[in-house]
Formats: structure tokens, C-alpha cells, sequence
């Protein structure tokens, strides 16, 4: 049992707790102290309550705050001192309290209390009892845990599945994920048209196509005979043989005679200087030269031409008179770019022939590039034969159609197919495959289905969505193509404008989506010459040039050449895309009949006051009958908004104004005929 103090010692324990209850405590102290009642071995009577008193071998419960709390000296003494009754010839047990003491509480512990407790052991008054830090045990561990516990591991295993299995993990790398699906279709079963697209995951990414009607000659070599040279111009003009004369500038003509004299008239080259060569120094008319066309006659222009040849082949760039070895530009890289320069020159070309190393060749083996290399210089030595043996104009090289085209150009190592859905075309792509790439083969398949190959893959309705002058962006915003003679303008307007924190953000993140799809279109649509982009108005350089290099990093992947100026502070992006032939709107449409091409209509409106115009101008001529004939809808509007107008123009000549319709004339045409005074049909 625990001993008790006589009544005589409270008052003085109060009087000392109450005047420690004078010194600042904490905060939290404050609201959860209680008021201490008794100190050192007694218990507080009334009015405090006296300790419950606890059983053996009893543990306090560990506190949830992390914060350490300091209680009461009194408290703290009672704690430290409280014995409980131990069996005969043992120690007694203490029960030490949680809290930490200070000096005044350990002062009064060590003085010895007066009464039962007098035998109490000294080193129980003398020393405070320590803070014991109460750790909760932890739970059992099951066999498992223990086994696994002694058990040190070797090596980190994968987790374990709700069914007790291991998970296997997903290998990431080269070969751990799938790559995206990349298709070439042929269309060329239908008469007269043949089409070519690249297919990336559903994506159309490429379109190609071609008709037999619209005799393409870009890429041809022909024997031509100068017609004319325009020294202002410091161009000349060469005949072809195909309609209209082919245009012949300066800078496309290889000094100093136009490249072809060593060819058609068996002459040494003449030794070239560094100046620049005039026109009229280089041809002259009634010359033969041996020119490659560059660009298709588009509209009232004819074809363009030059004498600086390539052919190519399926790794290689063959261009005679040169005698330069190089890289495509497109490959960037130093190392790869320098690899590939010391394996074209280990293969000893001819010194008067010069090659460059297409994408495609990049990777390939030294016996692939000597087979290309060997091909192309026996393919020259035929053209030269032809060449001295033919009769301007002439046709010395023929570019392959669009078949062997968009197998020689497009198809890459990552392309899983090729589907054809002609039997005849398909056996042609076979055995160019088999020449040229005999490991691929297996990639050509033959299309057998009733349903077009182009629904079959989703690439009719994304041909329909190429043709019309909007393109709409993901993040709500469009894009407004059109076509001119000169240029191509394309606007960018911001539309709803969804999922950005601000106007900034917003006009950034537009722009960005907008450089991204130029770059598509542009592609797509095969759509050359001058562009340029309105852009969302930025203020911050740093917009602009981060719009910049996205639509530089978009327009990377075009095999067209490509120049790209820096945004102006309107905001316009200018640049240039190589056109080799009319764009993909040109090949599928023609000119409007009724507005001309400008897309646009007189309104009814404006067609009456014209009317009422011609029918005074010829009652002024004295003419007795004027008769008008308009487009059906546009009479009736004309009859009924200028009829008074019509009465009083009769009234006044003496004379008869009759309106026809004809459904055969456009909304704004007008035909007029006019009677003199007084006859009649």
C-alpha cells in the first residue's frame, strides 16, 4: 500500500505548489496541467483527489504527442518516489513517472519525508527517476517473415501477383514495346489514277498520286536546243518538245558551256575560273544542251530546267561532271556524317562523277553501297550512248512512275508493309523489291478484299478532310489555308482556346499546335513556293523563338527543301518549300466556271443595277426593245425590286424591256440584247 502524510504537512505542500504555479508555463501545459495536491511520499487530501492506486507490474500508456511535456514538480516528485510493497527480503519496486524533473522537484525528493516513510531506501530520495522511452512491440512475425528474415536475399525478385504468382515485368528497351505500324497503300486498280499513301498508326502521314492524263516530266533528262536567251532576265529559254519552252536561269547552267560539250560534241571540258559567268557567256541560241527538268510547268509557266544532273538510285545520288563525294544534309550527326564520307571514298569512284549518300543509305554495308554505285555508272554510260544518237528534242532519261517512286523514296526499315490491290502492279513492285532489296520481299502483299483498300483503312475520309480550306487544332483553335499564284497564306485564329491558365499560355500553346500542323499540311497537300503564317500576335521573344524551333523540328522530316525565316514582330513566319509539281488541289480541282476561279459572286442585287445601267445605255442608243437574260432566281428578284423602275424607263423611251431566265447562266451573268425602234421579232 502506499503511505500517506499527516494532515499537518498539507497546507505547506500547497503553499509551495501554489506558488509554483506562479512561473510561465506553456501553452499546451496550460490546458492540460492539473493542479497539484500533495508532494513527495503523501498523497493530497481533500480537496485534490487522491491517486488511484496502480497494480504491478503496470505500464503507462505511451503518449500520442510528439512534443515532450513537462508536468508539475509536484506531480513529477510524486511520480518519482512512489514505491509499492515488495515481498519479504526484496527490494521494493519503484514506479518511475514519465516526466522530466528539475532542480526544485529533485531538491525535495532528496530531502527524506517525515513519517512511515522514514525506512524507505536513501537512493530511492537521492536520485529522480530517468525518463524511460516506451517502445510498442512489434507484431508477431509469421513463419514466412521469419524464414525470409534469416534468409538474406540474393537478388531483388518481382512482385508477387494476387494469384501467389510472380508478376513478370514489361521489358523496355528496343525490343520490349511495340513500335507504331507503318503501312504503304497502293490504290492502283482504278483506270487511269494511281495513289500512294504511308499510314502510320491510322495517321495518314504521307499521300502521293499520280494520273496518266497529266504526263509529269519532272526528273526527265532531255537533248534540247536553245531557243532564245534573255540577257535581261540572264535566262534562257530551251525546247523540250512538250508545248511550252522550258526556262533556263543563270545559276542552273554549269559553266562555262552549259556542262554538256564533253557528250554531244566529243570536246574536253573548258577549265572553269571563279568568276561569275554570264548567261550569254555560258549558252547560245541554237545550242544543244542536256537538260534535267526541276519543277513542273504549274499554271501559265512552263517547266523549269537545269544542266546540273542527279540521278538516283536506292542509296546513292549520282551527278555527273561534279567529281564531289558527299552527305545529305539531312543527316546530321558528325561522327555518322564523317563514317560515311571514308566508306564512299574507299569504294574509288570516277574522278568526273560526283555521289552523295541518300538517308537511306545510312546503315548500310559497304557491298550495298559499291552494288548502287556500279548500277548508277552503267545506267550514265547508257545515257551518254543515247544522248550522242538522238535528235533534239529528246528524251534521253525517263523517271520512274509513281510505283517504283514511293518504293524507291519512302519505303524505310520501320515500314511492316507493303499492300497492293493490283495484281499487275503487284507483280512490277516484286520484282523491283527483289533487284533492289531482296531481304524485304515478304513485306509486299497482294490485296484481295471487295472493299477499297483506302476505307478499309481510313484513308478516303482523311483525303476528303485535306481538301477544304479549314483545319481545326486539338486545343480549339483552326487554321485558314489559301492558295494564290504567288503565295500560300495560312491564319491562325485561337477559337474557343481551352486548357491554358492564361492569354499568354494560351496564345503560346496555340501557336505551337498551329506550327505543327502547317508543317502537315504543307506536306500533304504538296503545297511549294512562298508561305506565310499569320500567327497569334507574341510579345515575348522567347514565345516567339520556342514557336520558331517547333516549326523548324516539324518541318525537319519534308523531303523538300525548306527555309524557314525568323518570326517578325507581326508576327508573320516566312518560308520556302521546294515545289517540284502541282500541289495535291490542283491535281484534284479546276477553275470555277462561274466566278473565274476567285470564288466569289455578284448578288442579286448588284446584278439588277446593272441591268437597269445596260437597259439605259441602249435606250439611249435609240433602241426600241432591249431584252435581258439572267440566271432564273436572279430574274425574279430583278422583276420584283426594280419593276417600277423598268415601267418608267418604257414609259419614257417608248419602248419595250423584256426579262428572260435561262438556268444555264450563272448567278452573276447577264446576257443583253437590244432592237432598234419600232421592229420587232
Amino acid at each position: 500500500m502506499i503511505n500517506k502524510k499527516e494532515d499537518s504537512d498539507i497546507p505547506a505542500v500547497e503553499a509551495g505548489a501554489s506558488e509554483e504555479k506562479k512561473k510561465p508555463r506553456r501553452r499546451a501545459r496550460r490546458r492540460k496541467a492539473k493542479k497539484a495536491t500533495s508532494s513527495g511520499d503523501a498523497v493530497a487530501q481533500a480537496p485534490a483527489k487522491a491517486p488511484a492506486e496502480e497494480p504491478a507490474g503496470a505500464k503507462a500508456k505511451p503518449k500520442r504527442r510528439r512534443r515532450r511535456r513537462r508536468k508539475s514538480p509536484a506531480k513529477e516528485a510524486d511520480q518519482a518516489t512512489e514505491v509499492k510493497a515488495a515481498p519479504d527480503g526484496a527490494e521494493p519496486e519503484r514506479i518511475f513517472g514519465a516526466g522530466i524533473l528539475d532542480e526544485k522537484t529533485t531538491a525535495a525528493a532528496e530531502t527524506p519525508p517525515a513519517g512511515d516513510n522514514a525506512s524507505a531506501p536513501p537512493e530511492a530520495a537521492k536520485k529522480p527517476a530517468k525518463r524511460r522511452r516506451r517502445r510498442r512491440k512489434p507484431a508477431a512475425a509469421t513463419p514466412a517473415e521469419a524464414e525470409a528474415a534469416e534468409t538474406p536475399p540474393a537478388k531483388a525478385e518481382a512482385p508477387a501477383a494476387p494469384d501467389g504468382k510472380p508478376k513478370k515485368r514489361r521489358r523496355r528497351g528496343r525490343g520490349g514495346r511495340k513500335g507504331p505500324e507503318k503501312l504503304m497503300l497502293m490504290n492502283a486498280i482504278d483506270p487511269g489514277e494511281v495513289r500512294v499513301a504511308v499510314v502510320e498508326d491510322g495517321s495518314l502521314g504521307e499521300i502521293y498520286l499520280e494520273r496518266t492524263k497529266q504526263h509529269l516530266i519532272a526528273g526527265n533528262i532531255y537533248r534540247a536546243k536553245v531557243t532564245s536567251v534573255a540577257r535581261k532576265l540572264q535566262a534562257a529559254f530551251v525546247d523540250l518538245g512538250v508545248g511550252k519552252d522550258a526556262f533556263l536561269h543563270a545559276s542552273d547552267t554549269m559553266p562555262p558551256d552549259g556542262g554538256s560539250a564533253e557528250i554531244l560534241k566529243d570536246k574536253k571540258p573548258k577549265k572553269r575560273s571563279k568568276r561569275l559567268y554570264k548567261i550569254e557567256d555560258m549558252v547560245k541560241k541554237g545550242q544543244d544542251l542536256l537538260v534535267q527538268v526541276t519543277k513542273e510547268g504549274i499554271g501559265q509557266k512552263g517547266p523549269a530546267v537545269t544542266t546540273y544532273h542527279s540521278i538516283p538510285g536506292r542509296f546513292l545520288v549520282l551527278m555527273p561532271g561534279l567529281g564531289r563525294l558527299g552527305v545529305s544534309k539531312k543527316i546530321q550527326d558528325d561522327k555518322e556524317r564523317d563514317d560515311l564520307k571514308k566508306m564512299l571514298k574507299s569504294l574509288s569512284p570516277p574522278d568526273d562523277l560526283g555521289f552523295i549518300i541518300r538517308t537511306a543509305g545510312l546503315g548500310r554495308s559497304e557491298e550495298e553501297l559499291q552494288s548502287d554505285l556500279v548500277y548508277l555508272m552503267g545506267l550514265w554510260e547508257a545515257l551518254k550512248d543515247r544522248a550522242k544518237a538522238a535528235e533534239p528534242p529528246a528524251v534521253i532519261y525517263q523517271e520512274s512512275d509513281l510505283v517504283i517512286r514511293a518504293v524507291r523514296d519512302a519505303f524505310t526499315e520501320d515500314t511492316s508493309k507493303i499492300i497492293v490491290d493490283s495484281k499487275e502492279v503487284y507483280e512490277r513492285v516484286r520484282d523491283f523489291v527483289k533487284s533492289v532489296m531482296p531481304g524485304e520481299l515478304a513485306k509486299v502483299e497482294l490485296y484481295s478484299s471487295d472493299e477499297p483498300i483506302f476505307h478499309k483503312h481510313n484513308v478516303e475520309e482523311q483525303l476528303l478532310r485535306l481538301l477544304g480550306r479549314r483545319v481545326e487544332l486539338p486545343g480549339g483553335g483552326s487554321l485558314v489555308i489559301e492558295q494564290t499564284e504567288a503565295l500560300v497564306a495560312i491564319d491562325v485564329n485561337s477559337g474557343k482556346g481551352k486548357g491554358a491558365k492564361s492569354s499568354r499560355d494560351l496564345i503560346l500553346k496555340t501557336n505551337l499546335e498551329a506550327v505543327k500542323e502547317v508543317a502537315r499540311q504543307l506536306r500533304l497537300r504538296d503545297i511549294g513556293g512562298l508561305v506565310m503564317i499569320d500567327l497569334i500576335d507574341m510579345d515575348d521573344l522567347p514565345d516567339r523563338k520556342k514557336v520558331e524551333g517547333a516549326l523548324k523540328d516539324a518541318l525537319a522530316g519534308d523531303k523538300a527543301r525548306v527555309r524557314v525565316a525568323p518570326i517578325s514582330e507581326f508576327g508573320i513566319a516566312e518560308m520556302t518549300r521546294q515545289r517540284v509539281r502541282e500541289g495535291l488541289q490542283r491535281s484534284l480541282f479546276g477553275p470555277c466556271p462561274v466566278c473565274g476561279g476567285t470564288g466569289m459572286l455578284k448578288t442579286a442585287e448588284s446584278v439588277g443595277l446593272d441591268c437597269l445601267r445596260e437597259v439605259k445605255a441602249a435606250l439611249g442608243n435609240g433602241a426600241g426593245r432591249v431584252e435581258l437574260t439572267l440566271n432564273p432566281e436572279v430574274a425574279l428578284y430583278v422583276a420584283n425590286r426594280y419593276r417600277n423602275n423598268m415601267m418608267q424607263l418604257e414609259g419614257r423611251h417608248k419602248a419595250e424591256i423584256i426579262l428572260k431566265g435561262d438556268p444555264n447562266l450563272g448567278a452573276g451573268d447577264m446576257a443583253v440584247r437590244t432592237l432598234p425602234g419600232g421592229e420587232r421579232e
